[in-house]
């Protein structure tokens, strides 16, 4: 599969990490989620990963991997985060909160693109160390998606 960077003029070959179907694999319940963040700096891409995934939304899908739109998972991403410090998630918020970020998507993969999921641009540098509170986000996110494989 090629992606188009039209701002650039080039073309890219996918990464062989890009999962091809396989008819074999069991039944989505049988399989993880798997979530990829990009996460990256502030300030760094101007939204040119976002829109080129978006123009290969079809592509990306036809491989089951999903790029949900950010409205449909920011703000609850956010409420949900920030919820975990009144207590631990209930045992159907994952499948609530992947069916509303998916939506119709049949996907094994998911990519979600948040530039704010460590932190605003005040909070990127604290007593000299970068994203301080990267880890604890990520720990969140296990907590609200058990059993799936989270990667940056």
């Amino acid at each position: 599969m090629t992606l188009l960077l039209p701002e650039t003029g080039f073309t890219v070959q996918t990464n062989p990490c890009i999962p091809q179907p396989d008819p074999m694999a069991g039944t989505k319940e049988d399989r993880p989620m798997k979530i990829a963040l990009h996460v990256g700096a502030h300030c760094t891409d101007e939204g040119r990963l976002a829109r080129t995934l978006a123009r290969n939304r079809d592509d990306l899908l036809a491989r089951r991997v999903s790029v949900p739109p950010p409205g449909n998972y920011k703000v609850l991403l956010r409420e949900a985060l920030h919820a975990l410090d009144r207590g631990e998630p209930s045992a159907e918020a994952k499948e609530v909160l992947l069916d509303t970020i998916l939506q119709a998507d049949d996907a094994d993969h998911m990519i979600l693109l948040n530039d704010n999921f460590f932190g605003t641009p005040r909070m990127a540098m604290k007593a000299g160390q970068f994203y301080p509170i990267a880890e604890q986000r990520l720990a969140d996110m296990r907590q609200l998606f058990p059993d799936c494989e989270i990667g940056i």
